[in-house]
């Protein structure tokens, strides 16, 4: 059965007795649980929610099961692949070496990759990559779609970077959207060429260790052997097949990072509410640079009624994920699915919780 944010909103106000929204009433952890348990029993939904107030989790539930196969039962504590959420960190590695003074957001990729062809390359900045305006056409992904050696290659970013580099643009950059892999290729690239270090040791060194994230990594050579990684489907029953995309190692910056629930609200809090980022570096990361998709730097701006809310979801094979944020109140939603979820449905849910009354 299907059942409408609407319905599930009135059901969690009408269960734990809120005051209908506009006056001061605290939401209930129960109106919480409600909403989530009423979403997973619908949806036959299948991983794991947890939302986080003030920065405190609220709720960490595990719902259905881990493998449709044996149906062994879904774990708080078990990591998922979370697609392009990992643009969300590669954005936050930029910014921190940014603060550096290793990086600028507004260096012409031509003078940061200098073999790359100065036709395109000129008017193209880390901030275009970052926020999927550079105009760059992507001549890798649908050669690697025809090729299974590209997909399966152990060559650097930078090596596809001269490989694929493309010789003009498409549109003028800043100027349109184009969610597109290359992009974030290059953004690799870029980061190890100004560092002389590998993209995987500097996610471990900007983030994963100050963070304190300790289940949060980087499929480096497909996603099978993650710890503590369950499988993902391509549906929900017993006849679902395993849908386990090939992980482009070259492509880390795009989508290759895996992580815990847990992991996930810990991020989100200490990049937008602690002091992991400077003011301006936190103000650059939510700086919506084309406002019709409402894209920032690696990931979305939502306009809600108390306030700006980051927002950013994850697609690999069967794994579906979300990653949502709330500066007013801090509030979190990390949703985590392995048997290819409608993203629209996610998405729906976490915008209930949102409209729950604040705390």
């Amino acid at each position: 059965m299907n059942i409408s944010r609407r319905q599930l909103l009135a059901t969690s106000l009408a269960t734990v007795g809120l005051m209908p929204a506009g006056h001061a009433a605290a939401v209930d952890i129960e109106a919480i649980e409600v909403v989530a348990d009423g979403f997973a029993e619908a949806q036959n939904f299948n991983g794991v929610i947890a939302i986080a107030i003030a920065g405190r989790p609220i709720l960490m539930k595990a719902y259905g099961v881990s493998d449709v196969r044996d149906r062994s039962p879904a774990n708080a504590a078990s990591t998922y692949a979370i697609g392009s959420i990992s643009k969300w960190f590669t954005a936050a590695m930029v910014l921190r070496l940014v603060e550096a003074g290793l990086l600028r957001l507004d260096t012409p990729l031509s003078t940061l990759l200098p073999g790359f062809p100065a036709s395109s390359g000129a008017t193209v900045t880390l901030a275009h990559l970052l926020s999927n305006t550079s105009g760059l056409p992507d001549l890798l992904m649908p050669a690697a779609k025809a090729n299974s050696d590209l997909r399966t290659s152990t060559a650097s970013a930078g090596e596809m970077v001269s490989r694929f580099a493309p010789t003009e643009t498409k549109f003028v950059p800043g100027s349109d959207f184009d969610y597109a892999f290359m992009n974030w290729v290059i953004v690799r690239a870029v980061i190890e060429a100004e560092t002389g270090a590998s993209f995987e040791d500097l996610a471990q060194s900007l983030l994963f260790k100050p963070m304190g994230l300790r289940n949060t990594g980087i499929a480096r050579r497909g996603f099978e052997g993650v710890p503590r990684l369950v499988p993902a489907f391509d549906g929900q029953t017993a006849a679902a097949q395993l849908d386990m995309s090939t992980c482009y190692g070259y492509g880390a910056a795009s989508g290759t990072f895996y992580a815990d629930a847990a992991d996930l609200l810990t991020f989100a809090d200490q990049l937008l509410s602690g002091t992991h980022l400077t003011p301006q570096s936190k103000s650059d990361l939510l700086n919506v640079r084309y406002l019709e998709e409402r894209y920032a730097l690696g990931g979305r701006v939502r306009v809600g009624a108390e306030g700006p809310v980051a927002w950013e979801t994850g697609s690999v094979g069967g794994y579906k994920s979300l990653l949502t944020y709330r500066l007013s109140d801090r509030r979190s939603v990390a949703v985590l699915n392995n048997t290819d979820m409608s993203q629209t449905v996610i998405n729906d849910f976490a915008t209930t919780i949102f409209d729950l009354p604040a705390p």
